[in-house]
């Protein structure tokens, strides 16, 4: 035999009212579910925008990392262009130099 008082089915539910006032038991601040709630979605975004705000100072700083060396890296690129062609000008300008002046 079974007894109604003690099986549980999945029609035994306890539905409360949103508006049903609740204590902490912690703080013993009273109220009520609906507030429970929406503070813990609340808490919830907040932290969610907490991180999302750290994930782009991160990906920005990241960024800024990457871009100085892309600069050091253009900046190198450029002095050693720079040292090729004054090599080159100076080679020419020494040639031009020793050649004799030929006179028509």
């Amino acid at each position: 035999m079974t007894s109604d008082t003690t099986s549980s089915t999945s029609s035994d539910r306890l539905l409360l009212e949103s508006d049903t006032r609740v204590t902490c038991p912690a703080c013993k601040h009273e109220f009520s579910l609906a507030e429970g709630f929406a503070k813990k979605a609340l808490d919830q975004f907040t932290q969610a925008s907490k991180d999302m705000a750290a994930k782009e100072k991160a990906l920005a700083e990241r960024e800024q990392g990457l871009q100085k060396q892309l600069d050091k890296e253009a900046t190198e690129k450029a002095q050693q262009l720079i040292a090729r062609e004054k090599q080159y000008l100076e080679g020419e300008l020494k040639d031009a130099l020793r050649e004799p002046d030929i006179q028509p």
